[in-house]
């Protein structure tokens, strides 16, 4: 049975547990891959190993916008550049 959302605000954070939970099974399917420790994780992206976890677990993590843009890249995740025009 498909979801139903009732608002806009949890549309919005179904979208966020969506990318949240990608995130996690990159970071997971990298370390598993690769062999590394969440020490060699959180070094890629400028994070404390105690920390990786907490991504993998899909919880909430603050970081830099620099950090984020590396832990995107770091898990296979494309980054592509908007531009809008102005009228």
């Amino acid at each position: 049975m498909p979801k139903v959302y009732l608002t806009d605000a949890q549309r919005e954070q179904a979208a966020i547990e969506k990318i949240r939970g990608s995130i996690a099974d990159g970071l997971c399917a990298k370390k598993m891959r690769n062999n590394l420790t969440n020490a060699q994780i959180g070094a890629e992206f400028g994070v404390g190993e105690k920390r990786v976890p907490i991504l993998m677990g899909t919880e909430e993590i603050r970081m830099d916008i620099d950090q984020f843009i590396r832990l995107l890249r770091f898990t296979g995740h494309r980054i592509v550049k908007v531009q809008e025009e102005l009228q």
